[in-house]
């Protein structure tokens, strides 16, 4: 299974038993006797051979799964406009241009032309001090003119064209790459954890058993050169990664109470304010 593919389920579940009309509360739990997967000496899960063939899906990607289930989202509520780029060491800018990246697709579906507009001077700063800007600066103007016109199919186009460049960019890149997109998918968990602890429904907690993507990111994470390995705030990303294993549904069929979401998003939500910088 693809890396993003199990946060674009988990984008899906969550916002559509967050914002849609067909859930009511209820509590979960974990269930059965049902043994999760297969553990490493450390207490994480062993990382399946399919983990190593993850790929971003595009922002139309993402979206048209999301209006599938979820067709009135009230996306601008989750949207968290973080103009901050003055970073000190390109280890927080990768995590940090990852963090923006998805709030800036997010921003596109939100339909939000100013916030949209602001988020991507910041994503373009960030990926100008780390040598990735050039696809972002090369459609700038013509990404700000569809969006003045509230042509939002045609940013939708560009982005997903600007996606595939970014991404290919930051592959040439393996140390910034694998923190863009630890960002990245930080961020999206805890837009998913936040909207589920606020609008509480048993099933969508099982969006939350993701232990291929955390494990790849434990272990590419881990594989880093010691330069960023041993820097703090990754060294905290390792273990706050570690910590959501733990506190993820421990097989497929698994769910969560409410009470074990709010302690998920705690630990997410103090990852991201590590990373952004956020109160």
């Amino acid at each position: 299974m693809k890396k993003w593919l199990l946060l674009l389920v988990a984008f899906s579940t969550a916002f559509y038993m967050a914002c849609g009309d067909g859930g009511g509360e209820g509590e979960g739990g974990h269930g059965g006797e049902a043994k999760g997967p297969e553990l490493n000496p450390d207490g994480t899960y062993k990382l399946s051979d399919s983990a190593k063939q993850y790929s971003t899906p595009t922002p139309s990607e993402l979206f048209s799964t999301i209006d599938e289930y979820v067709p009135n989202i009230r996306f601008r509520y989750y949207l968290k406009i973080n103009k901050n780029s003055g970073y000190d060491d390109d280890r927080m800018i990768a995590l940090n241009l990852g963090d923006r990246l998805a709030h800036l697709v997010l921003a596109v579906k939100a339909k939000e032309k100013q916030q949209f507009l602001d988020l991507a001077d910041v994503a373009q700063d960030l990926a100008l001090q780390i040598n990735v800007s050039d696809p972002l600066i090369s459609r700038k103007d013509e990404l700000k003119r569809h969006v003045t016109n509230n042509e939002w199919p045609e940013v939708t186009k560009i982005m997903d064209a600007l996606h595939e460049e970014i991404v290919e960019e930051v592959r040439r890149k393996e140390n910034i790459g694998v923190l863009a997109e630890t960002g990245a998918w930080l961020s999206g968990l805890d837009l998913v954890a936040e909207a589920i602890s606020e609008n509480y429904v048993v099933g969508a907690t099982k969006a939350f058993y993701q232990p291929q993507v955390i494990n790849h990111l434990i272990n590419e994470l881990n594989g880093l050169e010691s330069y960023s390995k041993d820097s703090p705030v990754v060294k905290d990303v390792i273990a706050g990664l570690k910590e959501i294993a733990k506190n993820s549904p421990a097989n497929e069929e698994d769910t969560l109470t409410k009470e074990e979401v709010v302690k998920l998003h705690e630990i997410t939500s103090k990852l991201m304010k590590g990373i952004t910088g956020g109160e």
